[in-house]
């Protein structure tokens, strides 16, 4: 009879361990594809600033200052930007639009 209920104990033991090692496995899961996603979005961000200058719109990459485009106006810069850089976002620091006049 003690056997029965030895093997009972150990039953219920593999199946409750069972469920926490899977629940686990399913958070670490979650957690890395939530990593995947961070670094997907942070991959597609590119820090700019903006300058006009003598009605001219300038970009450049904030990381190093390099050109990125040139327009007449904001909507014209923004869509050679985003025909050159298709599936990028670009951000601005606040104080840059106000410095240019965007209100973003």
């Amino acid at each position: 009879m003690e056997f029965i209920a030895y093997g009972g104990v150990l039953w219920l033991g593999m199946i409750i361990g069972w469920k926490l090692r899977e629940r686990a496995a399913i958070r670490q899961l979650e957690e890395l594809q939530l990593q995947e996603v961070e670094e997907y979005v942070e991959n597609k961000k590119i820090p700019i600033s903006v300058e006009v200058v003598d009605n001219q719109w300038f970009i450049y990459k904030k990381e190093d200052g390099s050109f990125m485009a040139q327009g007449d106006t904001w909507e014209e810069v923004t869509d050679r930007m985003a025909e050159r850089f298709p599936e990028k976002r670009f951000i601005i620091e606040p104080e840059n639009a106000k410095e240019v006049g965007l209100n973003l």
